[in-house]
């Protein structure tokens, strides 16, 4: 039988990438040994369902607002650690750990919208624009994934996790802080609409341009390959 190699790279060029990267080595390498990749895992997946839950009942207590903040950062310390705690202690699974963290953070982003779109605080159909670009991008670099080995988590230099989570960090300030309402050529937008319609625009062209790129790519190896 043929052996399979599967080692997937990932790929981060955002603006935060290169200090994160520093900051996470760091702490992953004074976390006590009990503390797993799986459980850091989990406690991205836990953090995501109090995202949500927050922002459910923040609708009847505002100030539940922060406790979604809060969720932000469990959810960074979390997401972002499992992969590098692995690779700290020489533990990698590529398989396992590759298949479990994009289905949990699949499932994670539907608790949070979930939450969202029950809160009644921001424009249904943009934040239902907002989730499906994000399942298009996460598609897009999976995809990718399979042929190159390769996993692009930011897209250009703002599309990344750890800046969206800064940005969903900010908007859900702004929720707190009332939301005010914008007018653009005699419409009214909330702040927060605001900033999730712009960030749909910027994932469509990012996805557009990734898919000709990566196209044209992958014409030119087959080409070579021939």
């Amino acid at each position: 039988m043929k052996e399979y190699s599967f080692n997937i790279e990932h790929e981060q060029k955002s603006l935060t990438g290169a200090y994160e990267k520093r900051l996470l080595v760091y702490i992953a390498k004074r976390l006590p040994f009990w503390v797993t990749p799986d459980m850091l895992t989990g406690l991205a997946l836990v953090s995501a369902i109090i995202i949500g839950v927050a922002y459910f009942f923040a609708r009847f207590y505002h100030d539940l607002l922060w406790v979604a903040v809060g969720g932000w950062i469990l959810h960074w310390f979390g997401d972002s650690l499992d992969g590098t705690v692995a690779r700290v202690r020489k533990i990698e699974r590529p398989r396992y750990g590759y298949y479990l963290d994009h289905f949990v953070d699949s499932i994670a982003m539907l608790c949070v919208f979930f939450g969202l779109i029950m809160s009644g605080f921001v424009d249904t159909i943009i934040l239902f624009f907002v989730l499906m670009s994000y399942y298009l991008l996460l598609f897009q670099a999976s995809l990718f994934a399979v042929f190159e080995h390769q996993f692009k988590i930011s897209y250009g230099r703002v599309i990344a996790p750890t800046e969206m989570r800064l940005l969903c960090i900010f908007c859900t300030i702004i929720l707190w802080l009332g939301n005010p309402m914008l007018q653009f050529f005699g419409y009214a937008l909330s702040v927060v609409d605001f900033v999730g319609l712009v960030s749909v625009i910027l994932a469509f062209l990012n996805l557009l341009v990734a898919g000709i790129k990566n196209a044209r790519y992958l014409k030119l190896l087959d080409k070579e390959e021939q």
